[in-house]
Order: structure tokens, then sequence, then C-alpha cells
């Protein structure tokens, strides 16, 4: 994904959905793009928002390990997962 496909794609987001606040902050996880880190602070205050990064780390194709990174906002470990976005994709 290019920085303006990235910009595109957490603009429409940002029009469609209710603003965050800190006392309602929205969850977002992606993977290991660091498009999104700079690009979801261009549209969101940090306080806002909570974000965290799933690093897929693969070894002849197959996946071999994942590495949660909190990126901000605190996000729980546990929470921060792709699946559900992917599995969503392929059912198109």
């Amino acid at each position: 994904m290019t920085l303006e496909t990235c910009k595109e794609m957490i603009k429409d987001m940002f029009y469609r959905m209710e603003l965050p606040f800190p006392d309602n902050k929205i969850e977002i996880y992606s993977d290991s793009n660091d498009e999104y880190t700079s690009t979801l602070k261009d549209f969101y205050c940090e306080t806002c928002i909570t974000y965290g990064q799933l690093i897929k780390i693969k070894k002849s194709g197959r996946l071999v390990e994942k590495i949660k990174v909190k990126v901000f906002g605190g996000p729980s470990p546990r929470d921060i997962e792709t699946t559900d976005i992917e599995k969503s994709l392929c059912q198109c």
C-alpha cells in the first residue's frame, strides 16, 4: 500500500465514523505497514485512538511468528489481531 492509498482509506474512514474522544476511543489494528502510523496521526489525536500493529514473520511462505506492537493508546496485546478483517476480505 502506498502512502497516498493509505491516506485515502483513512480519510474515508474518518468521514464515515463518529469522531472519537479520549473517553470514547476508536480501536484500530493493522499489519506492520508504517504508513498507517503517520496517517492515523494526521486525522486523529493520539489520545482518542488505540492502535496496535501485528507483525507477521514468515519463513518459506509460512507464518512462524506474530509480534504484537502497541503503537499508541495502550492496546492490550490480546486485542492486537487482524484475522477478522482478513476473513471478511476473503469472503468477497
